[in-house]
């Protein structure tokens, strides 16, 4: 059987019958588990490494409840708009391992979950991915977040990386990271990416229970992923209600499909954070160049819906296509002028705690439980004390 013809319940079959024994493990988070919407901090990878220390620090003064940094080799942000500074790399592209990283972290956790968002099986084999979060589960006592995705090509294609099928070789991927988090004994699987042959990975899950898979991405075949595969579904700048309430019911279908419990799948997201004491005042902050980047790394279609056509095509597909290094200082800046505000002001949580609250609840509504966001590096070093209390506000206004 070839392990792309397998779907969830033929792969629960296949693993039980002739792979190994399920692991006897905590049951996955449902949306019983979390009556209320829970927050969390992704954070950028980057040194310092006290940097990151003080995200964690933050997010555990804050009563955050997740902690999450992303795996990249280069960031999206172009060297020529860079700003250097306190706690802030002299380059964009410096970015640390996040295997290494988050075992450094694991000591200072507490009941913060950590874990990354997202990686990708392109650069690292998923035997090696489902190792790593099983190690982690060992150092902390709280279920460590696997968030992963197809890829993008900047931190693939240069580095002769190159897939032509990446949503395919994700699909494999998740198969094998699944065998490996939930069963013992020997694997074996006819793949066109990650064959395998009786291989084994028997450590099984330590203090912290079975990481969670967090199935990142909005296109069709993503959302099908997260439904066959995912505890959890991680999507990135996608603060519309009705968008997201309308993708997330393709994904619990997908999961009903596919013979899993629908409501067990963890509904997320990741959103960029702009906060100030005042909406105007955050509200001018949208047309700085690198929250107007963020209009770059979406699809052509999403510009299609503010009659707009993306400047680097309309095939473009954001963030999975975006190259860095690609557009000069002048260039950039034509496409930075072209981001329509208003799709800045979409997907940006922007404005007061009150504000931004109040848009998690309109997600909340359409079936959000875990909202992850992403301040700047400046408000966690620089303004620590404030943005501290704006977080702890946002928790308590999301905990009634």
């Amino acid at each position: 059987m070839r392990i792309l013809a397998v779907r969830c319940t033929e792969w629960a079959r296949l693993f039980i019958a002739s792979t190994g024994i399920p692991r006897s493990t905590k049951a996955p988070s449902s949306l019983s588990d979390h009556p209320r919407i829970r927050l969390g901090l992704a954070f950028p990878p980057q040194p310092p490494v006290s940097s990151v220390s003080q995200g964690l620090s933050l997010a555990r003064a804050a009563g955050l409840a997740s902690f999450t940094v992303w795996d990249h080799l280069v960031d999206f942000a172009s060297e020529a708009e860079w700003v250097p500074g306190p706690g802030v790399p002299a380059s964009p592209h410096e970015n640390l391992e996040y295997q290494t990283l988050l075992g450094f972290l694991a000591g200072g956790a507490g009941d913060v979950r950590i874990g990354v968002g997202v990686t990708e099986a392109v650069r690292r084999h998923p035997v090696i991915i489902a190792q790593a979060a099983l190690t982690l589960s060992h150092l902390v006592t709280t279920r460590p977040i696997l968030g992963i995705g197809a890829g993008e090509a900047a931190n693939t294609v240069p580095y002769g990386l190159a897939e032509e099928r990446p949503v395919s070789r994700l699909e494999e991927a998740l198969a094998v990271i699944r065998a490996c988090l939930h069963s013992t004994g020997p694997i074996s699987l006819d793949g066109d990416w990650f064959p395998l042959d009786g291989a084994r990975l028997d450590l099984g899950p330590g203090p912290g229970g079975v990481p969670e898979i967090w199935v990142g991405g909005r296109g069709p075949r993503m959302l099908r992923l997260a439904g066959e595969f995912g505890d959890g579904w991680y999507p990135t700048d996608m603060a519309d209600p009705d968008r997201y309430g309308s993708s997330l019911a393709r994904v619990r279908e997908h999961a009903r499909r596919a013979g899993r419990d629908a409501a067990a799948i963890l509904p997320a997201v990741e959103l960029v954070l702009v906060l100030a004491d005042r909406d105007d005042e955050a509200r001018r902050s949208l047309d700085d160049p690198g929250l107007k980047l963020l209009g770059l790394l979406l699809p052509a279609g999403d510009w299609a819906r503010f009659g707009g056509t993306h400047p680097l095509g309309e095939k473009h597909r954001g963030f999975v296509d975006y190259d860095p290094f690609a557009l000069d200082g002048d260039a950039l800046r034509d496409a930075l002028d072209a981001v329509p505000t208003e799709l800045i002001e979409e997907i940006v949580l922007w404005g007061t705690p009150e504000r931004a609250a109040e848009r998690i609840r309109a997600l909340g509504e359409a079936g959000l439980r875990h909202a992850v966001v992403s301040p700047a590096v400046d408000d966690v070093v620089g303004r620590r004390e404030w943005t501290e209390r704006a977080l702890s506000e946002m928790v308590r206004l999301l905990a009634k």
